[in-house]
């Protein structure tokens, strides 16, 4: 039974073989191509995944979306205070700029936290 793993005749160097027709470097334009889209895609769905949790907040009622606001601005106040508490402080401020309740005092208030070390 004859071997059908390599080729018996190697593709020449700079050549493509597709369905038996051999194809020159100018014919391999879609490569970069795809490259480029899959990129593209990759960046698109990460920033997607990202703005999820400012879509949630958009989708909420105004007063629930308030009253989310004044207690993830809490929270913030209370775990900003602990060391232990950093991570879960750090998440508290990221959210609360997502927030449009978000103000210029909550954005101070973000900035002066995220500069502080306990």
């Amino acid at each position: 039974m004859p071997l059908l793993w390599p080729p018996a005749s190697p593709t020449p160097p700079g050549a493509d073989r597709v369905g038996g027709a051999e194809m020159d470097e100018d014919d391999s334009w879609w490569r970069p191509l795809l490259l480029v889209l899959v990129v593209v895609a990759a960046v698109s769905g990460f920033q997607w995944m990202r703005s999820g949790e400012r879509r949630a907040l958009e989708a909420l009622s105004e007063p629930e979306r308030r009253e989310r606001y004044l207690q993830t601005r809490r929270d913030a106040e209370a775990f900003c205070v602990r060391r232990e508490l950093r991570t879960q402080c750090r998440a508290k401020l990221e959210l609360l700029l997502l927030f449009p309740e978000c103000d210029e005092a909550c954005q101070a208030f973000v900035a002066r936290r995220r500069a502080w070390r306990p």
